[in-house]
């Protein structure tokens, strides 16, 4: 489901969304008034929402995702927004949304956060990351992209996958089972909603990943 309060978003973002094969577009909404009644009739799996939407009966803003993320706990969010403010991309981070990119990211990164927020993994674009780390003076590489939520062996692992070894190399280059080093990384990819070694590529392109494997 789509809400922006710009018709030409709604088209663009339904438009990728018709075009993989693997998803569906079930309501568009213009505003939180047009929204909450369609979030009762049918509760979709992801909700692709813009932050701002003025003249909205429910409101708009953080309030707004924050009482979605209350009222429909199992629905995942994902927010497009044009703001750069760090406060408020920290304050919608906290509501414990899926996905926060800013307007002016490629179609394909909008395709790779919906397909890692469906797989189960969170997907925060790099500039929003960037910003708020620079705004708290936390640089820590591994946080806002789910990347904290990995063990030390499992970071090791994809750090060393993106360096371009195989299981067998890794094992063998840390003296242990292919059976160890392969569990290790689909635990990794299942943690991080990763689905392949192309999808763990454009994470790392998109987390800041790849820097640290170079």
């Amino acid at each position: 489901m789509i809400a922006d309060d710009h018709a030409l978003v709604r088209m663009g973002i339904g438009s990728l969304v018709t075009g993989m094969r693997d998803a569906s577009l079930c309501g568009e909404a213009d505003s939180s008034t047009t929204l909450m009644p369609l979030l009762e009739r049918q509760l979709p799996d992801i909700l692709v929402t813009d932050l701002m939407m003025p003249g909205g009966d429910h409101g708009d803003g953080v309030a707004m995702v924050a009482g979605l993320r209350r009222r429909y706990p199992a629905l995942k969010i994902i927010v497009l927004t044009m703001l750069v403010n760090p406060a408020v991309l920290r304050l919608v981070l906290d509501t414990g949304v899926h996905g926060l990119l800013l307007k002016c990211i490629a179609r394909r990164q909008l395709a790779l956060a919906l397909r890692v927020v469906a797989a189960g993994g969170t997907f925060v674009d790099r500039s929003v990351r960037s910003a708020v780390c620079a705004a708290s003076g936390d640089g820590a590489p591994w946080r806002q992209s789910g990347l904290d939520r990995l063990s030390r062996r499992e970071r090791e692992v994809l750090l060393l996958c993106l360096r371009g070894l195989s299981v067998t190399e890794i094992a063998g280059l840390r003296n242990r089972s292919i059976k160890t080093i392969s569990q290790q990384k689909v635990t990794a990819f299942h943690k991080l909603g990763l689905g392949s070694d192309r999808a763990l590529f454009e994470f790392a392109e998109q987390s800041g990943l790849m820097q640290r494997a170079r």
